[in-house]
This record gives structure tokens, sequence and C-alpha cells, in this order.
């Protein structure tokens, strides 16, 4: 478009950049605009005839290139009736697939490129009239004539670059509110509402695939929460659900940046799976240290106490996952006995 009136002389001084910037701009226009055009909402037939015409736009540029360097007299002029020819038969199929084609007669994006096709067209008319008006030299009033000598090129890319942009941003803009509707409903699907950490269905997808990769090492462990039933009877449920954010808190921070897996998969059980032992041990002195803190601060009416079982897969023991949750949920309980004899637990 700024070659249309000299703009583009305002970015070099230089006649053969310039005019190779014309030229490879023009060949390349069709690659770009099939390239967009085949991520729309058409059938794959038609899908298929734009990804073949952008190809062959590319070919012809290359083609065209290689001539222009290569071969004196050949080049980007002198394969220009060529690319004349491919834009004159793509554009009517284009014009019609974009303004007739397949897809949600309700999609904004769809519509303003059918605005801006129609525009496009209706500028493209008035210039090929104005083209064939100025050849025939016929006697006609001033003002004709003076509308005679503008040039309406400029407003068919402008229409067409116009609805272009707008259809696209109208697209990033829904396609960004559909992503933020998939996050909110994988947040309701896959994670714990009251404590914010994964939820039953996460760990049980991370076991499914835990099971079709079999690793030859991982650490499982169980936590149980002692005491919910009597900080929901006697404090209130208020109080019973304050204690298993604490207690997912504290998961959170001693297991939330190793690799593998956590979550709330009971009411008062949670449990995590960690690939390197080595790290299982870091984030089981984490998880302890901040129950630790949290019960020097007092942030309960009674002291916070979390039963753990732990159990270390190797290859050589021929357990599935479920039987290693299994042995870390027997693991747990028999600690729960432990601080069961120096505390009344429930």
């Amino acid at each position: 478009m700024l070659g249309y009136n000299g703009e583009i002389n305002l970015l070099s001084d230089n006649f053969f950049i310039t005019c190779m910037s014309e030229y490879v701009t023009l060949y390349l226009v069709p690659v770009t605009l099939y390239g967009y055009l085949k991520y729309e909402n058409f059938s794959r037939k038609i899908i298929y005839y734009f990804k073949a015409v952008q190809w062959a736009s590319l070919a012809l540029f290359v083609v065209a290139t290689v001539l222009e360097f290569t071969v004196r007299g050949l080049g980007y002029a002198s394969v220009l009736v060529v690319l004349h020819l491919l834009l004159l038969f793509t554009t009517i199929a284009t014009l019609y697939f974009v303004l007739f084609g397949a897809g949600p007669r309700k999609d904004i994006s769809r519509q303003v490129l059918r605005i801006g096709f129609i525009i496009a067209l209706c500028f493209l008319v008035i210039e090929v009239v104005r083209l064939y008006l100025n050849k025939m030299m016929l006697h006609m009033p001033d003002f004709v004539q003076t509308m005679l000598k503008h040039s309406y090129g400029p407003y068919v890319l402008l229409a067409l670059e116009s609805s272009f942009v707008i259809s696209y941003l109208l697209r990033f803009l829904k396609n960004e509110q559909n992503r933020n509707k998939r996050q909110q409903l994988e947040q309701l699907a896959f994670y714990d509402s009251l404590t914010g950490i994964p939820n039953r269905n996460s760990c049980e997808q991370h076991m499914k695939k835990l099971s079709l990769d079999n690793p030859d090492k991982y650490t499982m462990v169980f936590f149980d929460t002692n005491d919910l039933k009597l900080a929901n009877d006697k404090y209130g449920h208020e109080t019973g659900d304050k204690l298993l954010k604490i207690v997912a808190g504290a998961i959170n921070d001693g297991f939330g940046d190793f690799d593998g897996f956590f979550g709330r998969i009971g009411g008062d059980e949670f449990m995590a799976c960690i690939d390197d032992p080595k790290d299982a041990d870091s984030g089981l002195k984490t998880f302890e240290n901040a129950i630790k803190q949290t019960n020097k601060r007092k942030l309960l009416p009674f002291e916070i106490s979390v039963a753990v079982g732990r159990y270390d897969h190797t290859g050589d023991d021929g357990m599935t996952p479920q039987d290693v949750l299994k042995s870390a949920d027997s693991m747990m309980y028999e600690n729960k006995v432990k601080i069961k004899g120096k505390k009344n637990v429930r």
C-alpha cells in the first residue's frame, strides 16, 4: 500500500531496495493471507485448498527470486503475470469461501472478515471502472475527471488489512476468554475448593499415568489429619476447615517444588508422590517444621497433629502405584497408633 503513492521512499532513497521491497511484499501477500485463512473455521477440504495456495504462492516467490538474481531479463517483473493469474482465480474462490463458507453466522470475527472483503471488492470494482474510463478518454465533467484521477487501490488493501487485524484481535480475545473458562473448569474439576490444592480427581489422573509409566523408583506419602472430628464437634466447622487448610498449606510448602504430585484425597486425608526419595526426605522435614511453627503460633485452640506414612517404591518389589499407596496408608496407620498411645486421637 505504501508503494501506491510513493510513501515507501520515506523508508529508503535507494531505488533497488524500494523496488525489491515492493515486489517481495506483493509476492508474499498471498502467502500470509492464506496462512491466516487456513486457521479459520472452514471445512477440511477448504483448509487444504488454502494450504495448497499458500505453498503455491511461496513456491512462485522462490522461483521469481531465483530468476531475479540468476537469469538476466527474468525475475519478479517477468513472473508477475503468473502471480496476477494466481491471485485472480484464488481471490474469486476465496471470496466465495469467506462470504458463504461454512461457519458460525454469529461469529463476530467472521462477520468482520465478510464486511472487509465486501468493502474491498466494492473499491476494487470502482478502481477497475476508473481505469477503463481513463483509457476511453471520454469527455466528462471536471469533478468526475478529478475522481478518476484518484486511485482507489490503497482503499482495497486498507479494507482487507483492517478487517484482518480487527478479526484477529476479536479472535484473540475470544480465545483468551475460552482459555480462562477452561482454566476455571479445570480449577473446579482438579482442585479442592476448600484448600486450593489438587483434589482426588487430580491424584487419580496422576496415578493412572504413574501406572502407565511404571518408573523404577518413587516415594508415596500418606497423610491423615488428626482431631478433625474434635475440631468440628467442639469448635465448629470453621475451625475444622482452618485445620485442613493449614495441613494442606504445609504439604504444599513441603512438596510443591519437587517432581511428582500431591493432593487431598478424602475428608482429612492427603497424599504425595515424589520421584526422588531424597526430595521426599526434604519435603517431610519442611512439612514437619511448618506444623511445628504453626503450633508455636497457636493458631488453633489445640495442637495440630498429622499421622504420616511413607513407602519407598523400588523396581524390585513388583508393586503397582495402588499397592504402594496402600503400603503408605498402612505405615500411616501404624504412626497413628503411636500418636494415639500418647493422646486420644480421632
